[in-house]
């Protein structure tokens, strides 16, 4: 799902995401790793200095999806926002099969199933997942700037 746009371009793509759930941790965490020209910016949604308003979103909203800010300005929430995220290092065809118009419904309401049930599922399913919480903190510069910039890092 598309939401707000704004005019700037951004260097690199925001990634608003929980890090209190072991599966998005370790699949941003992958993510990361492959992002070798550095287009992705994580930002920890569940990390005490992240302050919602600044990005403009409830966290009700946030913890629903994920949430991506485009270099263009563009957010998109979701499995957009997934499709996106993957098309920047380079494994946006793990993805292509959702995009198909016979399960492209079945993976939103999917999509949407897994958002409701992460920490569960990720209390089951991925007792490995140990990623350093520091890895991933805002940075106080990050947090700056997005005070500074009204979100936009």
């Amino acid at each position: 799902m598309k939401q707000k746009s704004t005019n700037r371009n951004l260097p690199y793509s925001i990634v608003l995401y929980d890090h209190s759930c072991a599966l998005c941790r370790r699949e941003m965490a992958n993510l990361k790793k492959r992002d070798h020209l550095q287009r992705l910016l994580m930002i920890d949604i569940s990390h005490p200095d992240f302050d919602h308003a600044i990005w403009g979103f409830e966290m009700e909203a946030l913890n629903a999806a994920l949430h991506v800010k485009t270099t263009a300005g563009e957010w998109l929430t979701g499995l957009p926002a997934i499709h996106y995220i993957y098309q920047q290092v380079g494994l946006g065809w793990l993805w292509w099969p959702s995009r198909l118009p016979v399960l492209s419904g079945l993976s939103k309401y999917a999509y949407a199933w897994f958002a409701r049930n992460r920490h569960r599922l990720s209390s089951h399913f991925c007792t490995t997942c140990s990623v350093s919480q520091s890895s991933f903190k805002p940075s106080q510069e990050t947090t700056a700037n997005q005070t500074r910039n009204g979100g936009a890092a």
